[in-house]
């Protein structure tokens, strides 16, 4: 980075400004990354719930069309269920073919409630992301937003404590806290990069001179390498 100015006084002031942007505002760029990664994140976990929703239900209606077909195959009754049965499988539901007709309709209700229960599970969490979407998408749109007009991560812990309000669902709720916390562990645990910066001016055509001694003294240590490597050779075929 190169910097003119007319006084000392004006290289400390710009000094003040590039370090500030280091230690409070660049922050916040990290912060949109991370917002940009968990919407990424939501997205496709709520994309694989929508994937797996097809199977379930055909899984659901499968059991029940199979439920009545054992229901109205004789006359069991689950109220004369078999005493001297001992059922010795692993996995019942997978074998349920093999037990008489009473613990087939039982097992196969025992499967239509476990699918409805995985179903109505998957619908919570799937509303959950999609909360938790919304609220990530609304952060990130905030900080696309002032980023750009130098706002601070301290900034940023304000508007999230001001977004508190706009939330009555307990589970959103609680994770915001816990996101603010995240934040408030960030601005405290942040360093200055150093305690007692020092600022050392450099005239104006110094750099442009070492750069070109630079340049100089590369091109007479390379036409020197190339000297070496031809006199090798010439000494090579005497």
């Amino acid at each position: 980075m190169r910097m003119w100015a007319k006084s000392e006084e004006n290289i400390r002031e710009m000094a003040l400004v590039c370090r500030k942007n280091f230690e409070q505002i660049i922050p916040l760029y990290s912060e949109r990354e991370e917002l940009n990664n968990k919407i990424i994140n939501l997205k496709e976990n709520m994309a694989a719930i929508e994937e797996a929703k097809y199977t379930l239900n055909l899984d659901l209606e499968r059991k029940k069309s199979t439920l009545e077909k054992l229901k109205n195959s004789g006359s069991g009754s689950l109220d004369r269920l078999p005493s001297d049965i001992t059922l010795q499988f692993n996995n019942v539901g997978n074998n349920s073919a093999y037990l008489p007709l009473p613990y087939q309709i039982q097992a196969a209700e025992t499967q239509i409630i476990n699918l409805e229960e995985q179903i109505r599970a998957k619908k919570e969490k799937y509303d959950y992301y999609a909360g938790l979407l919304d609220m990530n998408e609304k952060l990130l749109s905030y900080v696309n937003r002032v980023i750009t007009s130098y706002h601070t991560l301290e900034q940023f812990h304000s508007f999230l404590n001001d977004s508190l309000e706009m939330y009555k669902d307990q589970e959103l709720l609680d994770y915001l806290k816990a996101y603010i916390k995240r934040v408030e562990n960030k601005i405290a645990s942040a360093v200055p990069l150093v305690e007692k910066p020092r600022v050392y001016p450099i005239a104006k055509g110094t750099v442009k001179k070492s750069g070109i001694l630079f340049v100089i003294a590369l091109m007479i240590s390379t036409f020197a390498a190339f000297l070496l490597t031809v006199l090798s050779d010439i000494i090579f075929f005497a």
